[in-house]
């Protein structure tokens, strides 16, 4: 009897600011579901100085060097960003899915996209009269190019998915803001031009409908401009955080990778 084919890679791409720790629950969950799991850490953001003068690019690079040797490998894999690694992310995915690797003769590469509360690429430029609360979450260090959180910006972040001012909660999302990083500004004037609706791939947007700082219309937006199937949940803008939430995505991405 033949060996039964690997389950598709995941590669996590994190949101500004953050670094792959704060995934650790959804990166064991996927990988107790039988995935390997690479999620490298941003260029643009990471402890001192060390995401200054990084932009998109940076963060591509920092994507192929981990996705790469698995795409070479000839591994489907199943791309899963959240928030601002959804720019790098659908990208890189240009050239490398599955569709146009067979096309060339080659085996492996993306064969689906899934989105938690991200920008996918190149989507239109929003209403500027719409409300846009994640640009007053941080201040802007001019001289180093670094966009750095506001102690505030701890409530939307993590308190819809960790809520409560009891323990252990309450110090659970200071460790979280803790582990935050600054974030190059060059990530936030950077454009990509790479249209996923152009892939063939499956695509799945996860709604996140308690988000305060990418809102639910905003998501639904862009969820339809890039014709992904939209999956609603009642999280924050951090589902990774928890367990039930970590559980209906770790079930999204087996049927997105049609392994369910």
């Amino acid at each position: 009897m033949a060996a039964a084919s690997p389950k598709p890679v995941v590669l996590l791409v994190h949101g500004a600011w953050h670094s792959p720790v704060h995934y650790n629950l959804l990166i064991k969950a996927l990988q107790a579901g039988g995935h390997t799991v690479v999620a490298p850490q941003n260029a643009s953001a990471g402890a001192g100085d060390s995401g200054v003068g990084k932009g998109i690019p940076d963060d591509i690079a920092r994507i192929d060097e981990v996705a790469g040797p698995h795409i070479e490998a000839g591994r489907d894999i199943i791309l899963v960003a959240h928030s601002y690694g959804g720019v790098p992310g659908t990208t890189y995915l240009k050239g490398r899915t599955a569709h146009e690797r067979q096309a060339r003769g080659l085996a492996g590469g993306f064969v689906a996209a899934l989105y938690l509360t991200s920008f996918p690429g190149s989507v239109p430029k929003p209403n500027p009269e719409a409300p846009q609360p994640a640009m007053r979450i941080f201040d802007i260090d001019a001289k180093r190019s670094i966009a750095v959180l506001k102690r505030a910006a701890i409530g939307p972040l993590f308190y819809a998915d960790v809520p409560g001012d009891d323990e252990p909660n309450k110090s659970r999302r200071e460790t979280l803001f803790d582990l935050l990083s600054g974030q190059s500004l060059l990530t936030f004037t950077g454009e990509t031009t790479v249209d996923v609706r152009e892939l063939t791939m499956r695509k799945t947007y996860v709604v996140c409908t308690c988000d305060e700082l990418l809102l639910p219309a905003a998501q639904h937006e862009m969820a339809e401009h890039i014709d992904a199937r939209i999956v609603e949940i009642d999280a924050g803008h951090s589902p990774f955080l928890v367990t039930r939430h970590v559980q209906r995505i770790v079930e999204e991405v087996a049927m997105a990778a049609g392994c369910d």
